[in-house]
């Protein structure tokens, strides 16, 4: 006979293994910290909120008696103070979406300060499903704050929150009234600078503009200033509409697709270099590629939780620091393509750039389309600096050509004078 004692420590080792294996899902919490609101967005799990809420028994059909319920119940378990002061909690948007194969109930609330009052340092209390589900834990993320000028779409991790630990104190410090703007500023130049993709197709451009094209091939022909402002224009245009959409508005993930597009926009841009596939539609050419690089720029960006005249804030901020870039780009490389157009070897110039431009676009076509064709030791990850590098060197080649043909010009001139100044004979 089997000793019954065995038998129930064999049990219970079965469902403690059990239970270990699926462990209960997670809450999270993202903050998104405003001048004078703060927006919260909450992702629970709805089977641990079910159990929390025995008093509602139809709560997932999110009818309206019922949302006062809900909002009303998180206004007991989730608060927030600000040097003191309760905030006024406001349920916004509530629907339910699945996250790693489980249903979450994603919630939209605004906490707001008294008229007048602005957001300093922050302390959190939240225990809306741990108070009954005591092995629930809440991860609490900071989405963005604009004292501090922090939108990413990265959120951090602040603290973990659990039974027995369910308040935190989230200190801010007092920045003046241009840090946050002038963070977001950076934050667009950062983006632009790792984004090696928008640095090349932006080369490609600039080394075809103001060209002319006869016979299926380039004519040099020396761009004006009013060339490069027009393709910049048409650019920034492009990226500056379909940045502002998917920013403000819910958009499907699409990014790999995204991504992929922007990688064969490269691809199109060096074949450009090489033959005129656009000519005399560049301007048309950067404002439609744009439009496909605006939608790439959003995913580094995030506004959620922020009040419209913040996001419209954030929208100008990091698009000046994208628009920084591309105007000290096209005043370093103009001259510099300009001088190279004047010499026969243009030509040659604009063929191994194309090619560098047109391989780039394609390995990265391939790697986010195909990534598994691209695998092992032939794996190449293209970073910014192999990009930074060409152009580097371009202004580097430039400028040795520039002072050689001066100095020439120099001798010239003095040869010249020497003659003139000889006495006859």
């Amino acid at each position: 006979m089997i000793n019954w004692r065995l038998a129930i420590v064999i049990i219970v080792w079965l469902v403690a293994g059990r239970a270990a294996a699926h462990p209960a899902s997670q809450s999270r919490l993202y903050l998104s910290v405003d001048q004078q609101q703060v927006g919260v967005t909450l992702h629970l799990p709805a089977d641990q909120l079910e159990k929390a809420l025995p008093d509602v028994k139809t709560w997932q059909t999110l009818k309206h008696f019922e949302r006062e319920k809900f909002e009303l119940y998180l206004a007991d378990h989730l608060q927030l103070f600000s040097a003191g002061r309760a905030l006024k909690l406001t349920l916004g948007d509530t629907h339910f979406r699945t996250l790693d194969d489980e249903t979450f109930v994603a919630a939209q609330l605004a906490l707001a300060m008294p008229p007048g009052e602005t957001v300093s340092s922050l302390t959190l209390y939240n225990d809306i499903i741990q108070h009954y589900v005591i092995n629930h834990r809440t991860l609490v993320f900071l989405q963005n704050d604009m004292a501090l000028g922090h939108i990413d779409a990265e959120p951090v991790l602040i603290d973990i929150l659990r039974y027995g630990h369910n308040q935190i104190d989230i200190p801010r410090a007092n920045h003046g009234p241009w840090h946050g703007f002038v963070r977001i500023i950076y934050h667009g130049i950062h983006h632009i600078l790792e984004g090696s993709d928008h640095l090349a197709f932006l080369l490609s451009l600039l080394m075809v503009t103001g060209l002319r094209a006869r016979r299926r091939t380039w004519q040099s022909h020396p761009a004006t200033i009013g060339d490069a402002f027009r393709l910049v224009t048409s650019f920034a245009i492009g990226h500056s509409v379909t940045l502002a959409i998917n920013a403000l508005l819910p958009m499907p993930d699409y990014l790999m697709w995204v991504e992929a597009a922007v990688a064969g926009s490269v691809l199109l841009g060096g074949v450009n270099v090489l033959f005129p596939l656009f000519a005399g539609r560049d301007n048309l050419l950067a404002m439609l590629f744009g439009l496909i690089h605006g939608m790439a720029f959003a995913s580094a960006l995030s506004v959620d939780g922020l009040q419209m005249s913040s996001q419209l804030i954030v929208l100008f901020g990091f698009n000046l620091g994208i628009e920084i870039i591309q105007v000290l780009l096209v005043l370093m490389l103009l001259p510099c393509i300009n001088l190279w157009r004047k010499s026969r070897a243009f030509t040659a110039l604009r063929w191994v750039t194309g090619l560098i431009v047109a391989a780039f676009g394609a390995l990265w076509l391939t790697q986010r389309i195909a990534p598994q064709w691209i695998t092992g030791e032939h794996t190449f990850t293209l970073n910014a600096g192999h990009t930074l590098a060409v152009i580097a060197a371009v202004i580097a080649l430039s400028t040795v050509k520039y002072w050689r043909k001066k100095q020439r010009c120099e001798k010239a001139n003095e040869r010249s004078l020497s003659l003139t100044r000889m006495p006859l004979q």
